[in-house]
């Protein structure tokens, strides 16, 4: 089993990832959408379920453009999940209905 810390960083939201993230539909019937503003780093991407396993990691290549990645959920159980996306110098967390 692994535990993810999933603490939200001090900073303000708009000081992450230049104040943009999208997590979209939510809810969702299995296709996921994540949208960041331009980073210097690259984001790991991690999507947690509501028992705390880690259930999908992925690396989102740093661009210093704005990125977005689909994310096919279709093979998980329905229920809420957390959307994790951090590097050094960001941490954000956002709650996910997959229906």
């Amino acid at each position: 089993m692994t535990v993810e810390n999933c603490n939200i960083s001090a900073a303000n939201d708009s000081d992450l990832l230049n104040g943009t993230l999208e997590v979209y539909p939510n809810p969702t019937t299995g296709m996921l959408n994540v949208a960041i503003g331009s980073s210097d780093k690259d984001m790991n991407l991690i999507l947690i379920s509501a028992n705390g396993s880690v259930v999908y990691k992925d690396v989102i290549a740093s661009k210093n453009t704005a990125v977005s990645k689909q994310v096919d959920l279709s093979r998980f159980a329905k229920g809420i999940y957390f959307v994790r996306l951090y590097n050094s110098d960001s941490n954000l967390v956002k709650k996910l209905l997959l229906i």
